[in-house]
């Protein structure tokens, strides 16, 4: 078989078939798909975030669910997650009219130093400075290609991270008031 195989468009006859990669630890289709949506259905959001940061977000939590019929929808989910967390921090303390400020890198650092997020708290294990190059290193490899796959339960830890990055983030935006400096849209 052609190694490009299950990358295949699939057809419609298949197209709530699980990838075999979601059955090696659990092989009954239906207990695995309940599992896989146990683990995306335990991070949330809180209320404080933005509506339009929370639907990119929700976009990453349904590309998750549908990586059990697809596997490498896990990779783009764990993407996905990345991007609505700089859209929501880009909002609030990004740099107008200057893109060099506002990578996702720059903007978690600039998050982490001003006291929006604390992420030893998040990741008691790792420096802040670990963490953000963890976090952006694995994002842009996706983000610029990449041939990575990354197991069910390596992209649940990066969209939770990020959600945690945002809950925190948007609990402090809440509390201090703050309004927007940029169009999120943007």
């Amino acid at each position: 078989m052609d190694q490009w195989e299950f990358e295949k468009l699939r057809s419609i006859e298949d197209i709530f078939k699980a990838d075999s990669l979601n059955l090696l630890s659990i092989s009954d289709p239906n207990e695995a798909l309940l599992h896989h949506h146990q683990m995306i259905s335990d991070v949330m959001l809180s209320k404080d975030v933005d509506d339009d940061v929370k639907v990119q977000f929700e976009i990453s939590r349904n590309l998750f669910l549908y990586s059990f019929f697809y596997y490498r929808f896990g990779m783009t989910s764990f993407k996905q997650a990345a991007a609505a967390a700089e859209l929501g921090l880009r909002r609030y303390i990004g740099k107008p009219d200057n893109e060099r400020e506002n990578t996702l890198k720059k903007l978690l650092r600039r998050a982490h130093s001003q006291g929006f997020i604390n992420l030893k708290k998040i990741k008691p294990h790792l420096e802040p400075e670990e963490f953000i190059r963890i976090l952006t290193d694995f994002r842009n490899s996706l983000a610029h290609g990449s041939h990575s796959l990354f197991s069910p339960t390596d992209c649940i830890t990066f969209i939770d991270d990020y959600a945690k990055i945002l809950n925190d983030f948007y609990m402090y935006v809440r509390k201090q008031q703050l309004k927007s400096s940029l169009n999120g849209w943007e």
